[in-house]
């Protein structure tokens, strides 16, 4: 058996915030905003009836939504009439697909309009456009940024032809994109598949699997003022569990642990409900899959708002996932993959309109 002691642990980066909905900052539209690709989301719902959940989430659900996968030239995107069409309406996102961030080349759209390119040494020099040496590969990788909405980005200006002899002549990157645009609130996957039909691609839903969890009957009992943050305390009333402890058995529901069936003893596992802990009816999860817009999860999240208005509850959480090898995360910081990728963050959302916010990051992520 292989010695855990020689094995160092892979940073990571876990923070947690407690704050009101009724911000007029407006935090959580911000957090949510600036982080754009999104591979899945997931609500957990304690002591709701799964009848009750599916008819409070069918007619917002991401299922209705699709996105497209189409295996086209990065130069695509320069085109004016794209432009014009997708970027200077609506918003408009694009990431590569069965690409490495570590370990090969990159590129994305984002919201505003700055296309991403996350490319090796060799390719980068190749190209022949002027970028920034990554952050965590400083001789191995460089990044390329280009605002394709810029007002100078036009035919005629030395940029713009600049850009286009480099990505159509000089060296036509492609890769296979997942793409989705947004115009007036709605997602127009068809128009958006239309318009790239000289191209091999396809229309794809977002997956649905709502569903009861069988194996937790309880649940760590919680408070939104009292819980601390440190997984070693509790509050000072001793009544309610700390965020950290929350947050563990949480991931224990999503990744199908069965805490109910473990003891301290155990060599299978000696996860259990962290104490002090409350009796459930029964606990309902419910994850959409594809790629899931912004627009969708702030609307996930205002139904979870009026939901807690009108059922006895004592909370429900939202996760929501990035893609492991997307070039940027949040507010357009560099994300890098090393061991797992993650980005992902988590709304408990309580009945007061208050919310912790979790945000978890890996050890190669600029800091937000």
């Amino acid at each position: 058996m292989a010695d855990g002691l020689t094995f160092s642990t892979p940073k990571r980066r876990l923070t947690i915030d407690k704050c009101s909905f009724r911000d007029e900052k407006e935090t959580f539209k911000r957090h949510i905003e600036e982080h754009p690709f999104n591979h899945a989301v997931e609500i957990t719902v304690p002591d709701c009836l799964l009848e009750n959940v599916t008819q409070c989430f069918q007619n917002i659900s991401p299922s209705q939504d699709s996105y497209c996968l189409i295996d086209l030239p990065v130069h695509v995107f320069t085109e004016v009439e794209f432009i014009k069409t997708f970027l200077q309406n609506g918003q408009f996102i694009a990431l590569s697909w069965e690409t490495h961030i570590d370990a090969g080349n990159c590129a994305a759209v984002l919201p505003a309009g700055v296309l991403i390119l996350s490319l090796d040494k060799d390719m980068y020099e190749q190209l022949g456009l002027t970028g920034k040496p990554s952050v965590f590969q400083k001789k191995h990788r460089f990044n390329i940024e280009i605002n394709l909405a810029s007002s100078n980005f036009v035919p005629g200006k030395k940029i713009y032809d600049r850009v286009r002899w480099c990505l159509k002549d000089n060296l036509p990157l492609k890769f296979k994109f997942l793409m989705s645009w947004t115009n007036e609130g709605q997602v127009s996957t068809s128009k958006l598949h239309s318009f790239f039909s000289s191209f091999c691609g396809q229309m794809l839903p977002n997956t649905e699997d709502m569903k009861k969890v069988q194996n937790h009957q309880k649940a760590p009992k919680i408070s939104f003022d009292k819980s601390s943050f440190t997984e070693d305390s509790t509050s000072t009333e001793n009544d309610v569990c700390d965020c950290m402890s929350f947050f563990e058995w949480l991931g224990c529901v999503t990744c199908g642990v069965d805490c109910s069936a473990a003891y301290s003893d155990s060599y299978i596992s000696t996860l259990t409900c962290p104490e002090p802990s409350r009796n459930m009816k029964q606990l309902i999860t419910c994850r959409w899959t594809g790629m899931i817009t912004s627009k969708s999860i702030l609307t996930i999240i205002q139904t979870v708002r009026n939901l807690l208005k009108t059922a006895e509850l004592p909370w429900v959480s939202v996760t929501v996932w990035g893609f492991t090898d997307c070039p940027v995360t949040w507010k357009q910081k560099e994300h890098g993959h090393f061991v797992s990728g993650e980005n992902l963050y988590t709304f408990v959302v309580f009945p007061s309109d208050q919310y912790w916010l979790y945000t978890a990051m890996g050890g190669q992520d600029v800091g937000l």
